[in-house]
């Protein structure tokens, strides 16, 4: 499997959190795109609060952006727990054609 990391810092950090996600979907034939929302992380850009509707279309030019890469076939889900599995969710908002399945994962721990 090869992985292939816009920004090495992430490497480490990505591979340890979601190692058996993306060996997961990868061993499917899937591509795995991991997104710092606007003005967090290595993202540009001014957050001006959770899910505005700034951060909402940039889903849109997102998806946009996958599907004009050479390895896209031009299909993109969605997935998260929390507030990643809600950011994925606001992918339907936009109801852009080419976003074709979504699944928000629920995560239980017992204390």
């Amino acid at each position: 499997m090869k992985l292939n990391f816009l920004l090495a810092y992430y490497q480490n950090l990505i591979w340890t959190n979601h190692k058996k996600e993306i060996e997961f979907f990868t061993s499917y034939g899937y591509a795995v795109v991991i997104i710092d929302v606007r003005g967090t992380g290595a993202s540009f850009g001014t957050r001006y609060m959770e899910f505005s509707p700034e951060e909402v279309e940039d889903g849109r030019e997102i998806v946009d952006w996958i599907i004009t890469q050479n390895w896209s076939n031009q299909k993109v889900g969605s997935t998260g727990i929390s507030y990643l599995g809600t950011t994925a969710e606001m992918l339907l908002v936009n109801q852009h054609p080419n976003v074709s399945m979504h699944s928000k994962k629920q995560h239980f721990r017992f204390i």
